[in-house]
Parts: structure tokens; C-alpha cells; sequence
């Protein structure tokens, strides 16, 4: 434990601008541009819903397929649910909506 009392002022002071081009340097560091890329890397989503639901379908499931027949570089590739119904519910919205059918 430090006391308080015995640290000086000229001290203090001394640390703290250590402390404080110890931080900047090492935002420096973290603020580096990133390595290149790939081209066509993380260009798109690819979605998988597991359990769906009810309310994933309207929550999730509906959205999506709305947002990708706009345009939004997303791919709805795969469907699993315990409920039969369930699954099959969103798969058919997927295909009707997207023309491409997920994975089961």
C-alpha cells in the first residue's frame, strides 16, 4: 500500500506523464489501419435461424426477407426448428419471398 503522503508533488506529476505517452502510444498502435483485405470478404451475410418460431418469423424471418429483396447483400440459407411446422413456416416464406430455399 502506498502512502499518500510521502508520494511529492514533482513525483506525481512524473508518473502521470509516463502513464499518459504510455496511452498514447498505444492508442497509436490500436488505431492502425487494418491489414488488406480479400476482395469480395464479408461482401455478404449469410443467416441461419434456428428455432424460428412465431415469433421469429415475424421478427426476424419477414424482416430479413423484406431487407434482401431490397437489396441488402444477405443470404436467409438456413432453417431448424423442433417444431416441424415451425420450420417448414419459415422455409416456405424464405423461398416465396427469396426464390432460394434453405437448407433444413
Amino acid at each position: 500500500m502506498i502512502d499518500h503522503k510521502s508520494v511529492s508533488r514533482r513525483e506525481f506529476i512524473q508518473t502521470g506523464t509516463v502513464g499518459a505517452a504510455a496511452l498514447g502510444a498505444a492508442a497509436t498502435f490500436l488505431s492502425a489501419p487494418a491489414p488488406a483485405q480479400a476482395v469480395g470478404a464479408n461482401q455478404r451475410l449469410r443467416i441461419g435461424f434456428i428455432g424460428p418460431g412465431g415469433r421469429g418469423l415475424s421478427g426476424h424471418v419477414i424482416p430479413l426477407c423484406k431487407l434482401r429483396k431490397d437489396g441488402a447483400p444477405i443470404e436467409l440459407v438456413a432453417v431448424n426448428d423442433v417444431y416441424d411446422i415451425n420450420a417448414q413456416t419459415a422455409i416456405d416464406t424464405i423461398t416465396k419471398s427469396t426464390g432460394v430455399a434453405p437448407k433444413r
